[in-house]
């Protein structure tokens, strides 16, 4: 092994000592600016990805828990937002929450074990709900900033105190108040938006939506209520975002289909569509007669009259309130003194029925479709025919469909086509110009190549020079003559080549180098 080193550190350093100057100096710069760019890219492969350990803290507890990661663990760390929030690599984040929790720090933090410590038989009902409210604020804060984009947060939640009177018409409800810091330039869109206030309200028993009011460190509302049951969250934007999603699907709906008809790019088609976003709630009540005498029964009235020794008749017959007739008996002699009467009401339940119909929100109220097609004279019955197809595919009324002919400015489309297609033709060039050089690169490496073999080759091997002498009969001078001058032209080309395309020769070395 010690051989073959020692062979080849004599061969490289025999290489290096035929190389004149300026070849050393081209091959020590192609080496530093491999290694170089080695190191470069091993320095951004490897560098560590940071992300956050602490956010919001206050400067005694960064202060400590910067502190901790000097000594103790030794990492790195870095600090932004004033010092507030502290990133580490994210291989340690997990283990250096664990092992700075179980020393107490951060000491802002407030856990539900917190919350009942130092708790004695004499504390109240009432302190402890504040001290699980403290907890769940704290819990809650810290859940929203963890979101993208959101720096701090800052809860507030009030619950009103259980009511000993349950009748009680003038029971509050519980509210919160949620401000949130947001990082320079970032925003929160409508679904996160509707997230923390669906959180925060999933998170608090008997807390409503339309209760929770979220603001920005600019004190800007986030969030909008209403004050019916329902609650949107963003509702302008929500309803404008509906109208144009069914409009948009109408509007490819009947382009789709007319194009069938007329071909391709010959329709433009524009829909406005109204929509009612009011809520409505309808109370119907129905009444209904029992048909037979098989009715629910409400109440049954019996009166039973006798009377005896006397000389008193009957008196009339009654009848009953509802449903069916009374029911009146008389007995004994008329002309007698004794008689009995019977009377029965019966009173029967009436058929009742009872609606409450809610109607959704967003139905459609009106819709107007117009229809332009690239015609130049269309008939006022295939006008007529179009409304009617449109109308029966889209649901609107034949007078609310507009169809008219009028033929298409196509200008503008043509003038980007041709600079579209010129724009390929240049592409084109482009890419056969780039052709030719790397066909010329690659040729001019393969030059290089066989030069520098054909060059190593001699010098290993310089012995053969004697014998090809005694064979051929050339002189020596002859034959040093011919390899300076065919040196000094390949020479001349591998210098023109290196000055045109440095980095081509350097990768090539590199390529040799790598191969012996």
């Amino acid at each position: 092994m010690k051989d073959i080193l020692n062979k080849y550190g004599a061969q490289l350093k025999e290489y290096w000592n035929n190389l004149n100057k300026s070849q050393k100096i081209k091959i020590v710069l192609i080496l530093a600016i491999t290694l170089a760019s080695v190191s470069t890219l091993m320095a951004i492969v490897t560098r560590p990805h940071y992300v956050v350990l602490y956010s919001g803290l206050s400067q005694k507890d960064a202060g400590a828990v910067v502190e901790k990661l000097k000594s103790d663990f030794k990492i790195p760390y870095k600090i932004e937002n004033g010092g507030s929030t502290i990133l580490v690599p994210q291989q340690y984040r997990d283990e250096i929450r664990m092992q700075l929790a179980t020393q107490g720090l951060p000491q802002s933090g407030f856990t539900i074990d917190d919350a009942f410590k130092n708790s004695s038989l004499g504390m109240t009902d009432m302190e402890r709900q504040k001290r699980y409210i403290y907890f769940l604020q704290n819990e809650i804060a810290d859940a929203i900033r963890t979101i993208n984009g959101v720096q701090d947060a800052q809860v507030l939640i009030v619950v009103p105190d259980d009511s000993t009177f349950v009748l009680s018409s003038d029971r509050q409800e519980a509210t919160a108040a949620i401000k949130v810091t947001l990082q320079p330039g970032a925003t929160l869109n409508r679904q996160q938006v509707n997230g923390i206030v669906q959180f925060v309200s999933k998170s608090i028993q008997q807390l409503k939506p339309q209760n929770i009011t979220l603001i920005d460190q600019n004190g800007t509302i986030l969030n909008s209520s209403d004050n019916g049951e329902g609650y949107d969250i963003g509702a302008v934007n929500s309803q404008y975002e509906l109208q144009r999603e069914i409009e948009t699907n109408i509007k490819n709906n009947v382009q789709s289909l007319l194009e069938q008809v007329f071909g391709p790019g010959n329709v433009a088609v524009r829909v406005n569509a109204r929509l009612n976003f009011d809520t409505q709630k309808e109370n119907s009540v129905e009444y209904s007669p029992v048909v037979d005498t098989n009715g629910i029964i409400r109440s049954i009235q019996d009166i039973k009259e006798t009377q005896s020794n006397g000389n008193g008749t009957g008196g009339p017959v009654g009848a009953s309130s509802n449903g069916t007739a009374g029911n009146t008996q008389v007995t004994g002699n008329p002309s007698s003194s004794n008689y009995t009467k019977t009377d029965r009401t019966i009173n029967y339940e009436i058929n009742e029925i009872r609606r409450e119909i809610q109607k959704a929100k967003g139905s459609i109220q009106n819709l107007s479709v117009a229809v332009v097609i690239n015609k130049n004279n269309l008939s006022p019955a295939v006008k007529q025919q179009v409304a009617q197809l449109v109308a029966n595919a889209t649901g609107a009324r034949v007078n609310d469909v507009m169809v008219d002919s009028i033929p298409f400015n196509r200008s503008l489309a043509n003038q980007m086509a041709q600079l579209a297609q010129q724009q390929a033709m240049a592409r084109t060039r482009t890419n056969i110009i780039f052709g030719i050089l790397g066909a010329a690169l690659l040729f001019g490496g393969i030059f290089a190549y066989s030069f520098l073999k054909k060059r190593r080759t001699s010098s290993i091997q310089p012995q053969v020079a004697a014998p090809l002498e005694a064979d051929t009969g050339i002189s020596e001078d002859n034959v040093l003559v011919d390899k300076l001058s065919q040196t000094s032209v390949y020479r001349k080309e591998l210098e023109k080549l290196i000055k045109e395309k440095p980095d081509v020769i350097a990768q090539l070395i590199k390529t040799l180098l790598q191969q012996d």
